[in-house]
C-alpha cells in the first residue's frame, strides 16, 4: 500500500507498508527538520519492535537520525550513505 502526503513546504514524501513490521518512508527532497517530523508521525502509528526504513537526501539527516533515535531510545539497525541516506530504525518498546 502506498500513501503520499504533501508537507506545507510543497515537498512530497511517501511511505509504503512493506510487511507487517516494516514501513518505508521516502523523505528525499525534504530539508531539516521535515524528515524528523514525518518520522515522528510514522513512529506514533507503529507498534514497539516495528521497523521504519527512511530514505532522505538532506546532508544533516545521518547526524539527525542518530541523535533523535538515541534521545527517544529507538535502535538504529543500519545506515547506508550513497546518493541518499537510508536508515532502518526499530521502534523502542
Amino acid at each position: 500500500m502506498y500513501r503520499t502526503m504533501h508537507s506545507m513546504y510543497c515537498a512530497c514524501y511517501s511511505y509504503m507498508e512493506t510487511d507487517m513490521n516494516t514501513i518505508e518512508l521516502d523523505c528525499v527532497g525534504l530539508c531539516c527538520p521535515m524528515p524528523l517530523v514525518h518520522i515522528k508521525r510514522a513512529m506514533d502509528e507503529m507498534a514497539p519492535g516495528d521497523c521504519l526504513k527512511v530514505t532522505a537526501s538532506d546532508a544533516a539527516f545521518e547526524a539527525d537520525i542518530k541523535a533523535w533515535s538515541e534521545k527517544f531510545g529507538h535502535a538504529i539497525l543500519s545506515i547506508d550513505v550513497d546518493e541518499n541516506i537510508t536508515a532502518v530504525v526499530q521502534k523502542a518498546a
